[in-house]
């Protein structure tokens, strides 16, 4: 199975917003409420053409999989999030699509850091970053959650 990626567009507004309200993207989020359609709608228009956003839609035979979404927070350090459509979960796919889209993201800004920010009782999440190639940074508490902070690039 061949794993690519494109840039996300205007037709894959309903596809993300179904990802996103899925019970365990939910859980695992810093914001755990339900997303309504609108505003779902109003922040992926704005997401799109953000030009410190790196939004990618991964592919398995032409089938979308998953999403990465890359931002900027400053000169040196971007954030990382990571999403898998229920279907393709538990198969592998989430350490090619970051350690893909890692590289990729460093190609383009040469110097930067990603982070993942990620709650301490999602195992499953840290072994996937861990697997490709991101290392501890530290712990620290977010949003009111204990959460590690794993790290990727110079």
């Amino acid at each position: 199975m061949m794993l690519a990626f494109r840039k996300a567009n205007e037709f894959d507004e309903l596809l993300t917003f179904n990802w996103v309200n899925d019970d365990l993207v939910r859980k695992n989020s810093y914001k755990s409420d339900i997303i309504k359609l609108e505003d779902h709608i109003n922040w992926f228009k704005k997401a799109i053409k953000d030009k410190n956003l790196e939004f990618l839609i991964f592919f398995v035979d032409n089938n979308p999989i998953g999403q990465i979404r890359i931002s900027r927070i400053n000169e040196n350090e971007s954030l990382i999030g990571i999403l898998v459509d229920i279907n393709y979960r538990g198969k592998g796919y989430s350490t090619s699509m970051l350690k893909i889209s890692s590289d990729y993201y460093l190609k383009l800004n040469c110097g930067c850091k990603i982070l993942a920010y990620i709650k301490n009782e999602n195992i499953t999440s840290q072994k996937s970053f861990l697997n490709a190639g991101y290392t501890f940074f530290k712990e620290e508490v977010i949003m009111g959650v204990n959460s590690k902070i794993l790290i990727y690039g110079n």
